[in-house]
């Protein structure tokens, strides 16, 4: 038989200077005693965010959008052919980590450094960007910096519903009309 392996994520806080071992060994001590031998520390090296189509995606256009190509706009050629606005998928998984890392980093630091918070940005995101694939962006001749304020909004609005907390009923409600 195979034994099970059981991943339990702790939540703790750099500003308390609690580690992660020191707030399961208080937290949790009777999983501490029965295995304490087996405790691994849950990190960006050792269990690093599953790069998928949507994360690639998202990491592609975060990728214009840190170096300026986002705000590109389509042309039409002498002979009257568009040439809509795409950018190439980001082959290498540590590079597209490297992107949604950065931007979580540099446009949500205050979201709690966990996995769930991590993936859930990510997601979000997903949502939205998929805007960058439609011909409104990719055929646009007329809005200027179109790219980099959308993905600003889009960086905003995932940002915001990472956080929404659930557990009681102030949360913000968005209708659709």
């Amino acid at each position: 038989t195979k034994s099970w392996k059981f991943i339990i994520e702790v939540p703790y806080s750099n500003v308390c200077g609690v580690g992660v071992k020191e707030n399961f060994n208080q937290i949790l001590p009777i999983l501490s005693i029965i295995s304490p031998s087996t405790l691994e520390e849950v990190t960006d090296d050792n269990y690093q965010l599953s790069i998928g189509k949507e994360e690639e995606l998202v990491a592609r256009f975060l990728k214009a959008f840190d170096d300026r190509t986002i705000d590109r706009m389509s042309v039409t050629t002498k002979d009257g052919t568009d040439i809509d606005v795409s950018f190439e998928p980001i082959i290498n998984v540590d590079q597209c980590r490297k992107y949604i890392y950065n931007c979580i980093q540099k446009y949500a630091p205050d979201l709690p450094k966990n996995k769930i918070y991590e993936l859930s940005f990510t997601k979000f995101l997903y949502r939205r960007v998929r805007f960058f694939e439609k011909h409104y962006y990719r055929g646009n001749q007329t809005i200027k910096r179109l790219g980099s304020i959308a993905m600003q909004q889009m960086i905003n609005e995932a940002k915001s519903l990472t956080q929404i907390n659930f557990q009681d009923s102030h949360y913000p409600r968005v209708y659709l009309v």
